[in-house]
């Protein structure tokens, strides 16, 4: 009888270890696990990365090169073959000026095809340009829906394009389901458009310095 109980009590023993054995393996995350989630993080903080031109085109060769290969630019494998690779990233860099508004200054259909897809996505990754002084002449001091003073944003605030728009929604009065950021770098001054799609009028464009002070506000109609 005694050696009936300890069999017994041997028994549980080695099921209660199985037991915590697999409770322990399903509440590990291992080290290999937990790297894919943060590359997978990683690249989407990538992909939804924005640039001026000027930070593009004074990018050194291969990096801008790179860049626009991670977006999908496919290199012509004629041109693979006819140049190296520090001549292609040469060939990049001196034709970005032309190529990222879908123009080429070789006819042959291999530069056109690079200008095109160099053009969208150009597209995709930069920071539409405008015009400050132009919007400026158009909105005048005084007219209906242009505010020029009594601003929220009047503190000096580190401001990037990953936060211009946070601080735009500080000044916003307006529903909106739409928001495109502008940049003009030659006033440094950025402009975040809130609309909604669909909607005519009802719209605001929100001006900032790049101290983070709001300059301007305009209403649509």
């Amino acid at each position: 009888m005694k050696k009936y109980i300890a069999l017994v009590l041997a028994l549980v023993c080695v099921l209660g270890l199985v037991g915590c054995s697999q409770q322990g393996q399903q509440d590990i995350i291992t080290p290999t696990q937990n790297n894919e989630e943060i590359s997978q993080t990683d690249i989407q903080s990538e992909a939804e990365q924005k640039y001026t031109y000027e930070e593009l085109s004074e990018m050194p060769a291969e990096e801008l090169l790179d860049l626009f290969i991670q977006h999908g630019l496919v290199i012509n494998d004629d041109l693979k073959a006819s140049f190296t690779d520090e001549e292609l990233q040469t060939l990049f860099k001196e034709n970005f000026h032309l190529w990222h508004t879908g123009v080429s200054a070789r006819s042959h259909t291999m530069y056109c095809d690079l200008a095109e897809q160099t053009k969208a996505i150009f597209d995709k990754i930069a920071i539409p340009n405008f015009s400050y002084a132009e919007d400026m002449a158009i909105y005048v001091e005084g007219e209906p829906g242009v505010k020029t003073s009594g601003f929220v944003n009047t503190t000096e605030t580190e401001i990037t394009f990953e936060n211009v728009a946070e601080c735009a929604k500080n000044e916003c009065t307006v529903e909106y389901d739409r928001i495109t950021t502008y940049f003009d770098t030659d006033e440094c001054v950025w402009k975040v458009h809130f609309g909604t799609d669909g909607m005519v009028g009802g719209d605001q464009s929100v001006y900032l310095d790049c101290d983070g002070k709001t300059v301007l506000i305009v209403y649509g109609e």
